[in-house]
């Protein structure tokens, strides 16, 4: 068995048992690490946060332009799909209504056009971005035996300004991807 001799102790626990003031480096720099790992950590979240709500708002607006397509929808109950589709003179016509997706998440989010993208602002700061909007209706054959539904795509860039300890850094660039199928109900 080993015994410990008086006095021999390991030099880290001689730094923070030391009273001649050597362990305030250490202090100082422990608690500054700790600090910067906070300003991260809230960064992630306060990203995370604008992406989730960004989605969630295009996500309202391509459910909404599913919903303004339904009075074109020829319902194929026999079939069991759904399709854009209107009885014109002799034939069937596509009938497909793309929305205004921009429009829409102007007045959820509160954004301002900016050219071709939209900006929202908070405190005279660009918060984000949102660019390159793309809406794709994808509408069932009449005569198709295969389904794959009558669905609405929306593609969009989010570009975020990152701050790091008030510093900007490289900005955050998203491809966002939402999709809504329209399901009749009766």
């Amino acid at each position: 068995m080993r015994q410990r001799t008086k006095g021999k102790r390991s030099r880290f626990s001689l730094l923070l048992t030391d009273s001649r003031g050597e362990g305030y480096p250490l202090v100082i720099a422990v608690t500054l690490a700790l600090l910067l790992l906070f300003c991260a950590i809230g960064e992630y979240f306060h990203l995370s946060i604008i992406v989730q709500g960004v989605r969630d708002a295009a996500s309202q607006a391509v459910i909404s332009v599913m919903n303004d397509n339904y009075d074109d929808v020829y319902h194929a109950a026999r079939e069991g799909y759904a399709a854009g589709w209107q009885p014109s003179a002799d034939a069937w016509e596509e009938s497909l209504d793309l929305g205004d997706v921009y429009a829409r998440l102007s007045d959820t989010l509160g954004l301002t056009r900016n050219g071709g993208s939209c900006c929202k602002y908070s405190g005279g700061e660009t918060e984000y971005t949102l660019s390159a909007l793309e809406v794709a209706v994808r509408n069932n054959a009449l005569s198709s035996g295969k389904t794959q539904g009558y669905l609405a795509d929306v593609r969009l860039a989010l570009d975020v300004p990152v701050r790091f300890c008030g510093v900007s850094i490289p900005e955050l660039q998203l491809t966002l991807d939402v999709q809504a199928k329209y399901i009749p109900k009766f």
